[in-house]
């Protein structure tokens, strides 16, 4: 998302009943999907109304026709479809279920192509997804090209509603285009979003954290994977 994360508290709700396809993959190659209506939105989520269970922590793709100026890309297209991340659920009195979901950019995280019923916010993940400690002579032979570099960040850990609860200034331990270890002394939760903001790069892009550890250094690290975008990695940006 182009908007700073200074910006998110600026931004209220707007209740808009427009209609909302919802699409949910599963691993096994089945799809299932429901017509349903916004009930509210921000240019960072939404919540919508469910007869179908969702677990918290899936991904969603959503197609509504959401005004332009909520959008963040396909401004002239009549739908805007948009992955999501399930934030919470809620049975409602009347039958069926609330579903509060973070907008995480028009394209899926890496990992969920090959796992699409993964449920981000569990302290069990893959570690093919985790950006692990670099090879010899500071590279990863990994497919990711994870590199070892301590690039200057800012993280906002944001809430359900997209407002900053937290923020600090840091760098990272090791990372790749899609993903990073960052040093921290937040508490996020897996599954939580992060907003990673990097001056020295111009790039910002939300972050879904995938686990926090300490290291043997008692300084704790929080593994996050980029949602909406690539790090403009470069091999000469390690140090």
């Amino acid at each position: 998302m182009s908007l700073g994360s200074g910006d998110f508290r600026k931004r209220g709700r707007l209740e808009l009943h427009i209609p909302v396809r919802v699409r949910v993959k599963e691993t096994d190659g089945r799809e299932w999907g429901e017509l349903s209506h916004i009930l509210d939105v921000t240019q960072i989520g939404a919540s919508f109304t469910l007869d179908g269970h969702i677990e918290q922590g899936r991904i969603l793709h959503l197609s509504l026709p959401l005004p332009w100026r909520l959008r963040q890309f396909d401004h002239s297209e009549e739908l805007y479809r948009i992955y999501a991340l399930v934030r919470w659920v809620r049975p409602r009195d009347e039958g069926g279920y609330a579903v509060g979901v973070a907008f995480v950019g028009k394209n899926p995280p890496a990992s969920w192509i090959h796992d699409p019923s993964r449920i981000y916010g569990t302290s069990k993940v893959d570690d093919d997804n985790i950006p692990q400690p670099p090879s010899r002579e500071g590279v990863d032979d990994r497919r990711e090209g994870r590199i070892q570099a301590a690039l200057m960040v800012q993280l906002d850990l944001l809430d359900d509603r997209g407002h900053s609860v937290g923020s600090e200034v840091t760098v990272t331990e090791n990372i790749s285009r899609h993903g990073a270890a960052c040093y921290t002394s937040m508490k996020p939760n897996p599954g939580s979003l992060v907003r990673v903001t990097s001056q020295q790069t111009a790039f910002a892009t939300n972050a879904v954290v995938l686990r926090c550890r300490t290291g043997e250094d008692n300084i704790a690290r929080v593994h996050l994977e980029f949602q909406d975008g690539e790090w403009p990695l470069d091999i000469d940006d390690a140090e």
